[in-house]
């Protein structure tokens, strides 16, 4: 099988985070025998260790991470071809005769060996060749076999099959971890259970797993002494990730609203205009709200959003 490519957090011990199965996201997704399914959010809510896990647990997958080279129909082409070809022993591909005839080529032992194509970083596709092609492979996997994407945002090219129900979609909400799986990781972490850490954990992130390794990182100590009322003094590494992860892949309008709008505990559209003497503030929390950007709704004011703890 083809290598998968290194999760972001590469340069973190997150050994425990690895060998935590996501088993019950990796059963929704196997339980679409054929068809496609999303999973997006934006970095940090353990997309590619899904995949990674799923290619790693699947007979026969294909795997395929997309990078901005992909936007050049030709290496996209190449880049695909070549991940079929190296998905199993099994499979015979033979070159095709001509280009136009790749994409019916891969599609076509896509269905008579029922893969699984997994596709990772479809947020960087925007070449409408190529967006045209995916949406092809995404028609004709409803024959018969399974592609399974991940992406910091809803690519256009999927689009169409979300609203028309052809694409299973897995938000944030659905990739976050539970309560139960941090409380599995800080076992795995502290080689025993420590449920007060797991629980101020899961409060202070609210699954973001990134958030939970990130804090972890901090050290046995600062964290204990955290749970213990005083404050986590290792952010730093947390305001890293955010800043160059996250906040990059955002409008510079949108940037600037994020980090003014920072200091205050609640947003509405309205309160933002006024306190930071703005009239975007509307359009900023829509586009945050539509990707699911640390922000969930107050319980009391519907119309009212805070920011998660972290």
């Amino acid at each position: 099988m083809r290598s998968i490519e290194l999760m972001p957090l590469q340069d973190l011990e997150t050994a425990s985070e690895k060998m935590l199965l996501r088993e019950e996201l990796l059963d929704k997704i196997e339980n679409i025998s054929a068809g496609s399914v999303l999973a997006c959010s934006i970095a940090g809510y353990g997309k590619t260790t899904l995949l990674s896990q799923l290619a790693l647990r699947t007979e026969r997958a294909a795997v395929c991470i997309l990078s901005d080279s992909d936007n050049d129909w030709n290496f996209f082409l190449s880049h695909l071809f070549e991940a079929v070809r190296e998905s199993g022993p099994y499979l015979e591909m033979g070159e095709p005769e001509n280009e136009s005839r790749v994409l019916l080529h891969i599609c076509q032992a896509a269905l008579e060996n029922r893969l699984t194509l997994i596709f990772d970083n479809c947020q960087l596709i925007n070449d409408g060749r190529v967006c045209q092609a995916l949406q092809y492979i995404m028609s004709v996997a409803e024959n018969g076999f399974r592609v399974v994407m991940g992406s910091r945002e809803i690519p256009g090219f999927a689009a169409r099959f979300i609203l028309e129900e052809r694409c299973k979609l897995l938000r944030r909400d659905d990739l976050a971890l539970s309560a139960s799986e941090v409380g599995e990781i800080v076992k795995m972490y502290f080689n025993e259970d420590k449920p007060d850490v797991a629980d101020y954990l899961y409060n202070l992130t609210g699954g973001w797993a990134a958030g939970v390794m990130f804090c972890l990182r901090s050290g046995i100590s600062l964290l204990e002494e955290s749970v213990n009322g005083k404050e986590l003094i290792d952010l730093g590494l947390i305001k890293k990730y955010i800043t160059y992860e996250i906040l990059s892949d955002l409008p510079p309008s949108v940037v600037e609203f994020v980090k003014r709008a920072s200091i205050l505990d609640c947003l509405s559209a309205d309160s933002c205009d006024t306190v930071l003497e703005t009239n975007n503030s509307r359009e900023c929390l829509n586009l945050l709200i539509e990707n699911e950007i640390f922000l969930h709704k107050d319980p009391e004011e519907p119309t009212t959003y805070m920011w998660i703890s972290i």
